[in-house]
């Protein structure tokens, strides 16, 4: 008795280990249940038996198969989700580089803004300066004009020979001595004579 028990919850159990193999495979869930009895069918003959017994050996190797191929696919998703999160890793330290530079970048601006700021304050110093240096350097050339005493025989054309080294500058003298020369020709020996 003890033996027909084991023997009948071992069919049971291999019966559903088949059946599960198959569902899982993707096979149509009425080839699984038709190897099941049904409640109001008659017994199985022996040859019928034995056919469904052929189909159950015949079973496990496409469903060998099929569980190889959802494992490669279950392997090849992994290996997809490995790639994404590396690649996620690498856009986030890429991220963070780019932060780090817009950073440095941005106080580099801001130190380049304060010496712009101080160069332009220099800028204006100087330029303050070089108009106080204008103003002082002509009211030295103003008050260092040369005084040139009038020689007998001279003329502005002579004059300007003499302290220019061109004579084509006697319009210069002329101008700077109109208050006392009405006409560029008359001078007179001993009159006092500014050059500009």
């Amino acid at each position: 008795m003890r033996y027909r028990s084991s023997r009948r919850e071992s069919t049971a159990w291999s019966r559903e280990f088949w059946i599960l193999l198959i569902v899982l495979a993707g096979m149509p869930v009425g080839l699984a249940l038709a190897s099941e009895p049904a409640p109001d069918a008659e017994p199985e003959t022996a040859t019928s038996q034995a056919t469904a017994a052929e189909g159950a050996a015949a079973t496990p190797e496409p469903s060998h198969q099929r569980f190889d191929e959802l494992q490669q696919r279950v392997e090849g998703m992994e290996g997809k989700l490995r790639e994404s999160a590396h690649a996620r890793k690498s856009a986030d330290q890429a991220r963070m580089e780019a932060e780090r530079r817009l950073a440095e970048a941005m106080q580099t601006l801001e130190a380049l803004r304060a010496n712009q700021a101080d160069l332009e304050q220099r800028l204006s110093n100087c330029e303050s300066a070089r108009t106080q240096l204008d103003e002082a350097l002509q009211q030295h050339n103003a008050a260092s004009k040369m005084l040139y005493r009038v020689r007998p025989g001279d003329s502005l054309a002579l004059i300007s020979l003499r302290v220019y080294g061109r004579s084509d500058q006697w319009q210069r003298i002329f101008e700077a001595n109109r208050h006392q020369l009405a006409n560029p020709d008359r001078l007179t020996p001993g009159m006092t004579l500014v050059i500009p």
